[in-house]
């Protein structure tokens, strides 16, 4: 009886009914409108009860969104989110990114089911 009641539980998240759906998210990180490589992407869930996703902008500077947390897997919870775009302190990024695209993020975002959920950022570099 336990393993019926998991299966069903495990069936009623995969429909909808633990409050929110997994879906792909995808974009293009640009400085001044030239691509940026290796930058961390990450969206911060407004809600607890959403899992954070993350992900690293290829060569081109596209990247496509994973879930955070057990079962990780490509997509993002629906719900809205502040965006955070940061530099891996292990491959550090070629532009300094001003705060308001990471430690002080104005960027907000909401995924949505059912939709295309493509979020492009063009970051308009610190001027020196």
């Amino acid at each position: 009886m336990p393993r019926l009641l998991a299966i069903l539980f495990a069936a009623l998240c995969l429909t909808g009914g633990c409050g929110y759906r997994i879906t792909g998210v995808s974009g293009m990180v640009t400085v001044d409108g030239v691509p940026l490589a290796n930058a961390r992407i990450i969206f911060v869930p407004h809600t607890k009860e959403r899992p954070a996703a993350m992900a690293y902008t290829n060569a081109e500077g596209v990247y496509r969104l994973y879930r955070q947390g057990p079962g990780k897997r490509e997509g993002a919870a629906t719900g809205m989110y502040t965006v955070k775009v940061v530099s891996d302190p292990d491959n550090p990024l070629p532009v300094e990114i001003p705060p308001e695209y990471n430690s002080r993020s104005e960027l907000n975002f909401e995924v949505k089911a059912g939709r295309s959920n493509v979020f492009d950022i063009d970051i308009k570099a610190a001027a020196e």
